[in-house]
């Protein structure tokens, strides 16, 4: 290989590494396991529990609408979303022990594990 030539790796262009690249001053979390029929709102008022909740996007089927079991929680500064994580990360939602993480420490492979 020459000095000129560069190996550049594809960026990673799935939903989730799209998210996690808005990501990176710690204000958002991944939330997870969510059930399927959650919406923004009621996903919204229960994060406000950890503090002031910026933005909700729940990641959703393209065709058939339903979430797919996670979504994005934006707070309003980095303390709060370490709060969420602190005292939301298996906390109950609607029936379910959510799982609450910095959303810019996931990979793709750990979204879908999660």
């Amino acid at each position: 290989m020459d000095e000129e030539d560069t190996i550049v790796a594809a960026p990673d262009t799935s939903e989730a590494a799209q998210e996690a690249d808005s990501e990176d001053t710690g204000r958002s979390v991944y939330v997870g396991y969510l059930p399927h029929e959650t919406d923004e709102d009621t996903l919204k008022v229960f994060m406000a529990q950890a503090g002031e909740v910026t933005s909700v996007r729940i990641v959703r089927n393209a065709e058939t609408g339903p979430g797919k079991g996670y979504g994005i929680v934006e707070f309003a500064d980095p303390p709060v979303a370490k709060n969420a994580i602190d005292n939301l990360n298996g906390a109950m939602f609607q029936g379910r022990a959510i799982r609450v993480k910095l959303a810019s420490d996931l990979t793709e492979h750990q979204v879908h594990d999660c």
